[in-house]
């Protein structure tokens, strides 16, 4: 379970019920990553989306052979927004200090999804 303040706070949730929130938040597991650790790379199953908790995480793609980054991730962001879209990684992960992350399973928020009697998209 991570803390309902982490799902409250993060923007793609805000206009859920705190019931939806409290739901999310069970769901939840912390994971925490050393600096220049990477979280995940393009093309991977993507299995969870994430919010940052603490730290910092640099969003990066391919151009010819190198990456470049994309985005820089701070707390309170999602990110892994392919793993409710596609089911694949379109982009890596990198850690720039160490973070630690929420993770939500993709499958878990699709069955709260169906349960509800409101419809929302993530």
């Amino acid at each position: 379970m991570v803390a309902i303040e982490i799902i409250k706070g993060c923007k793609i949730f805000k206009m859920f019920p705190d019931e939806l929130i409290e739901e999310i938040a069970s769901i939840g597991v912390e994971i925490s990553y050393k600096a220049n650790e990477i979280l995940f790379n393009i093309d991977e199953p993507a299995r969870n989306l994430a919010i940052l908790i603490n730290g910092r995480v640099d969003i990066m793609t391919t151009k010819r052979t190198q990456l470049v980054l994309v985005q820089t991730i701070y707390p309170g962001e999602p990110f892994a927004m392919s793993s409710m879209i596609t089911g694949r990684l379109t982009a890596a992960a990198k850690a720039i200090e160490d973070s630690v992350i929420a993770s939500l399973p993709a499958v878990k928020l699709e069955s709260l999804k169906r349960t509800i009697k409101q419809p929302f998209n993530l």
